[in-house]
């Protein structure tokens, strides 16, 4: 199902699979937050400051390589 998204090859969905077996268990937030990719501190009312940083290492690195290759072409 994974390689059947656009852009989602065999090294990410590889990495996926490895790294987030909960997978399909859980929710999007606690898979972002797993993945390293959600992580907002909010200032003010509406506004925050967003890094991303946190979860697990390789999963977030693959996601941003996988993000620079789709926004190439």
């Amino acid at each position: 199902m994974l390689r059947a998204v656009p852009g989602v090859g065999a090294v990410l969905s590889t990495t996926l699979l490895a790294e987030l077996e909960e997978l399909g268990q859980v929710d999007r937030r606690q898979i972002s937050a797993l993945a390293g990719v959600a992580r907002s501190t909010a200032t003010r009312e509406h506004t925050g400051i967003r890094s991303i940083r946190g979860g697990r290492t390789t999963v977030r690195c693959t996601l941003y390589m996988a993000t620079l290759a789709a926004m190439r072409f």
